[in-house]
């Protein structure tokens, strides 16, 4: 028995690791740097702009079956008082269609389901 105690503890400390280390990843994500960035920035703003809640955004596009996702991290794409802030803040300029109904990913490509830099540009 003492063979199979020594097992069952080295299975335990490595299911403790894993279950330690799942929700740590989760709360190192590249985005929610990006929305507590957008967050810091717009709290030093003149103008009042509503703060994001932290969590993934998406539109859903159904008509054309299109999840875009770019959104969790562009977060001041209608905000006229962004219009000079750097990516992935700035606002979008000028266009003739609501982004709801088309989503990002129709005109600049990528991945829509990404949340992650390298997986939305695609490869």
């Amino acid at each position: 028995m003492g063979k199979l105690s020594k097992y069952f503890a080295v299975a335990s400390v490595a299911l403790l690791i894993v279950l330690a280390v799942s929700p740590m990843k989760d709360f190192f994500r590249e985005w929610k740097g990006y929305q507590y960035a957008y967050n810091q920035l717009i709290a030093k703003l003149p103008q009042r702009v509503k703060p994001t809640e932290i969590g993934i955004k998406q539109i859903w596009v159904q008509k054309l079956d299109r999840v875009d996702r770019c959104e969790t991290c562009h977060l001041g794409l209608k905000e006229a008082a962004l219009i000079n802030a750097k990516e992935p803040f700035r606002t979008h300029p000028r266009i003739y269609h609501d982004i709801e109904e088309f989503g990002c990913t129709m005109c600049h490509g990528g991945q829509g389901v990404a949340t992650e830099y390298k997986e939305s540009i695609g490869t």
